[in-house]
C-alpha cells in the first residue's frame, strides 16, 4: 500500500460518518445538486429532465465546424458557431451511477473523475434522483432507464459503459435488467459494489449505529420490494445473471472485509451465469479508493478509463 493510501486511511468512513452524524434518515432533505462551478466552467453540460429530476450530459466542450480551414480565418460577418450536441461530441458514453448510500450525492472527488472521462473523450451521462427521505427506488430506476434508453438511441449498446459506485451499483443492476438481454451494454464497471440491500458484508460486519442505519437505508429505499430483483439485485438468481453475458464485468474493490466479501460474492453469482468478470483488488485500502488521490486510486481510474474507450475489454 502506498504512503498516499496510507494518509488516506488515516480520514473517517463516510459510511460510518454517515451512520453516527444521522438519528436513522430523519434528516433534512438533500437538494439534487447542481454541477461544480469548474465542471460548467470547462466543460460542456447539457440538462434534460424526467419526471422532475435531471439527467446531466457531460462533454467536451466542442463547437460545430471549429476544425474547418475556413475557422481559421476570422469573419466577423460569418454566422455563429453551434456547440456540437453530445451525441456530436462523442462516440462512446459512460452512464455513471454515483453511491451515497442512497442519501448522500456525489463528492468532489466523482466529479474530478468525471471530467477525467471527459478528457478521455467519452460522454458522460449522470441521473441525479431524489435521495433519503423523500425519494426511493421507485423515483430512482424510471430516471436511471430513460437515462439509458437515450444514449441507447444516440449511441447503441456496443459504445455504452456503465460506471457505478458503492450503493449506485443495486441502482444500475436492478434498474436496467429491463433491456436485457437484447441490449446489454458493452462494459459494466462497479466499484465497491454494494448491491444486496439484504446480505451485504457491511451489514453482516458491522454492529451499532452503522448496522442500524444500512439497516434503515435498505429498508427504506427498497419501498417494501426487497425481493424484486428491480430494486434489490441481490436476489437474482443464476437465469437473471445470464441475461448480462452480453456485457464484460470489471469489478474494483478496496478497503476492508465487508466490500471484499460482497465482490467475492458478485464474481461467484457472474462465473456462475457464464458472465465475463474481471476482479482487481486491492488490499487494504479505504472504502471507494479509486476515487482518492493515491497512486492505487490513480492507476486503476486510467484503467476504467481504458476500459470505457474500448481499448482494454
Amino acid at each position: 500500500m502506498s504512503l498516499s493510501m496510507h494518509i488516506a486511511a488515516l480520514f473517517p468512513d463516510p459510511r460510518v460518518q454517515r451512520a453516527k452524524k444521522q438519528t436513522g434518515i430523519a434528516r433534512k432533505t438533500a437538494i439534487v445538486p447542481d454541477p461544480p462551478h469548474e465542471v460548467r466552467q470547462h466543460y460542456a453540460v447539457f440538462e434534460r429532465w424526467h419526471s422532475g429530476f435531471p439527467i446531466f450530459s457531460i462533454t467536451q466542450m466542442v463547437f460545430g465546424d471549429s476544425q474547418s480551414a475556413e475557422a481559421q480565418e476570422y469573419d466577423p460577418n460569418a454566422p455563429a458557431l453551434d456547440e456540437l450536441t453530445p451525441q456530436q461530441t462523442a462516440k462512446r458514453a459512460v452512464l455513471y451511477i454515483p453511491g451515497g448510500d442512497f442519501s448522500d450525492y456525489m463528492p468532489t472527488a466523482a466529479w474530478r473523475f468525471v471530467t477525467d472521462l471527459v478528457d478521455a473523450g467519452l460522454r458522460v451521462d449522470i441521473p441525479l434522483s431524489g435521495r433519503l427521505p423523500d425519494y426511493t427506488a421507485r423515483e430512482a430506476v424510471p430516471l436511471v432507464r430513460r437515462a439509458y434508453q437515450d444514449l441507447l438511441k444516440e449511441h447503441g449498446a456496443e459504445n455504452i459503459t456503465i460506471i457505478a459506485d458503492g450503493s449506485g451499483a443495486a441502482l444500475a443492476l436492478g434498474s436496467l435488467l429491463a433491456f436485457l438481454p437484447d441490449a446489454c451494454p458493452s462494459n459494466v464497471i462497479l466499484a465497491d459494489p454494494w448491491y444486496d440491500l439484504v446480505a451485504s458484508g457491511w451489514q453482516q460486519e458491522h454492529t451499532g449505529k452503522v448496522a442500524s442505519y444500512l439497516k434503515e437505508v435498505s429498508h427504506r429505499w427498497a419501498g417494501g420490494q426487497l425481493n424484486n430483483a428491480k430494486v434489490n439485485p441481490g436476489v437474482m438468481g443464476r437465469q437473471e445473471w445470464r441475461q448480462w453475458a452480453g456485457s464484460a464485468f470489471h469489478i474494483f474493490v478496496g478497503g476492508h472485509s465487508q466490500p471484499m466479501r460482497d465482490a467475492r460474492r458478485l464474481e461467484k453469482d457472474l462465473k456462475n451465469a457464464g458472465v465475463a468478470v474481471n476482479v482487481t483488488r486491492v488490499e487494504g485500502t479505504v472504502y471507494m479508493y479509486h476515487l482518492h488521490r493515491t497512486s492505487e486510486g490513480r492507476r486503476d481510474r486510467r484503467q476504467m478509463i481504458r476500459i470505457a474507450q474500448g481499448q482494454e475489454s
